[in-house]
């Protein structure tokens, strides 16, 4: 898919499930929303939901440190990293420093993180949060 801002902006969807999951998400953007977990393959995108990702936080600062999920995971190998829409190796990353640390051996999920300036961090799957979706422009 290429990445152009028309086609970025209609990725953000600032959905929440308050007791979901990782799993959960990914059932919502595939099959309630036509989508999959976001993608980010550029430093230019990975700005933009950056910066969507803060705005949302600002409007609504309650919200505490809740993350946004994004498409990766290394549940089939621990510390390989991969997009689960595509199968395909990350290409562009935009981990926190010190990150992924897979703390306790149980963070396999990666999310927009507001204490790391939404920098990626790995996370448990199981940990409530907001999501992104990606959904192929119809010309396509």
């Amino acid at each position: 898919m290429k990445s152009c801002t028309k086609n970025v902006k209609q990725k953000f969807t600032d959905n929440v499930i308050k007791n979901g999951c990782y799993l959960i998400t990914l059932f919502a953007c595939e099959s309630l929303l036509g989508g999959y977990l976001v993608e980010v393959n550029s430093e230019r995108e990975n700005t933009f939901l950056k910066n969507e990702a803060f705005s949302k936080h600002m409007q609504n600062p309650s919200q505490g440190n809740i993350g946004y999920y994004i498409g990766g995971s290394d549940m089939s190998t621990e510390g390989n990293f991969i997009w689960m829409h595509s199968r395909q190796p990350f290409n562009y990353t935009d981990w926190k420093q010190g990150m992924p640390d897979s703390h306790g051996n149980h963070e396999d999920c990666v999310h927009l993180y507001p204490l790391f300036h939404f920098q990626w961090n790995d996370i448990q799957c199981s940990t409530p949060g907001y999501f992104v979706c990606e959904k192929p422009s119809p010309n396509k």
